[in-house]
């Protein structure tokens, strides 16, 4: 890795840091740079009636142009060289789609990607630099005379590339989750199917332009589970997702898998649809693999409970209600890690009646970033909005 370039998508810390990028983590070595992680996200902005794509640190927004373009969004995690952010995210352009323009911003700089014409929608899930270039990871949706498609890709600056899906099957597809370079190596996390039925999890390795598929090992009978996160510390490569538990018949277990070897899950599976969890972030510093998670359910009285936590080596640290009252609700949906403090970001409502608030938690307690009655949130990759 070259000084003063990131490998991973994350904003890192004052002083000197040595870790090893992840999905939502980034080494930049003997450099230093801000003290608190770059998010990414939106806020609905009363005056133009449009969700506007921003950054925060700390509690300080910065808003990213659209030029003649109205609403987009941002995503995390974020990437910075030098004192320039760099965010992935996309823009509604035109009256057909709803954020359906792939994009990434250097700085204030906003450049839009290209996907091919006959795509409905598309989206992107990260963003990672290396040796001046920038790297985006995302998928698009087409249909055609067999019907309704998922292509996963990346951008190699500006130029598309597609990354390889299971040849046989009308319906194949899959999608990417997260986006890491290690050693010149791209990483790109997410998941492949034939049909509906069988989705499974897998890690793309790109080295000089040779895409080569890794494809991971399911739980039990589990039918579906898919890769949202990635990291790599030297030689091992952890991803991190989710599968349906009791062969698919129950809810989403959280897990991870360390190179190829067998998903390890990190709660207990329950059989119950409603019950969701997912991995929604992995990083690795100081010897240790941290996992940023979210689970959502409804308990015996029909309440809607969420509860993200984080898991640093086999011990779970719940995150406080930023409200702290019986009807907030709150998500995490990324993660960063400096040195040994763990930063979450995510989102809150104090009452199901009012919009969501742009939230992070320095370990386990929370700031609210946007108190407004407006909504603002943070956007965590694939996932970010999907809780």
């Amino acid at each position: 890795m070259p000084e003063g370039a990131t490998t991973g998508p994350i904003t890192i810390g004052r002083g000197l840091l040595k870790a090893t990028s992840s999905s939502d983590f980034t080494v930049i070595p003997e450099q230093e740079v801000i003290s608190l992680p770059a998010f990414g996200g939106w806020y609905y902005d009363s005056d133009s009636e449009y969700y506007k794509p921003c950054y925060w640190i700390g509690t300080e927004r910065t808003d990213l142009p659209l030029g003649e373009y109205e609403g987009g969004y941002a995503v995390s995690p974020t990437v910075m060289v030098g004192t320039t952010v760099y965010v992935a995210g996309g823009y509604n352009g035109g009256d057909d789609g709803w954020m359906d323009v792939p994009c990434y911003w250097a700085g204030s700089t906003l450049q839009p990607l290209h996907v091919p014409a006959e795509a409905s929608w598309s989206r992107t899930v990260g963003i990672a630099v290396n040796n001046g270039v920038i790297y985006t990871a995302g998928f698009f949706e087409y249909e055609d005379e067999m019907g309704y498609h998922v292509q996963p890709c990346y951008w190699e600056g500006t130029e598309l590339k597609l990354l390889s899906i299971p040849e046989e099957g009308d319906y194949s597809g899959g999608w990417a989750g997260a986006i890491t370079i290690s050693n010149d190596t791209i990483y790109i996390s997410g998941s492949i199917w034939n049909d509906y039925d069988e989705e499974s999890a897998c890690y793309w390795e790109i080295t000089a332009g040779e895409v080569d598929r890794i494809d991971l090992p399911a739980a039990d009978e589990s039918g579906i589970y898919w890769a949202n996160a990635i990291a790599v510390s030297g030689d091992t490569v952890y991803t991190a997702g989710s599968y349906e538990g009791y062969g698919g018949y129950g809810g989403y277990v959280p897990c991870y898998w360390t190179n190829t070897d067998e998903p390890v899950a990190l709660t207990e599976p329950l059989e119950m649809y409603e019950y969701r969890a997912e991995a929604t972030s992995i990083a690795v510093s100081g010897g240790s693999v941290y996992i940023g998670l979210m689970e959502t359910y409804y308990d015996e009285e029909d309440n809607y409970i969420s509860s993200p936590w984080y898991w640093k080596d086999g011990v779970r640290t719940d995150l406080l209600d930023p409200d702290s009252n019986d009807e907030s609700h709150f998500w995490a949906v990324a993660m960063s890690v400096i040195g040994d403090i763990v930063y979450s970001g995510g989102y809150s409502s104090p009452l199901e009646e009012k919009g969501v608030n742009a939230t992070y938690w320095t370990g386990e307690t929370p700031v609210i970033i946007d108190e407004s009655d407006y909504d603002s949130m943070i956007v965590g990759g694939w996932l970010g909005m999907a809780m």
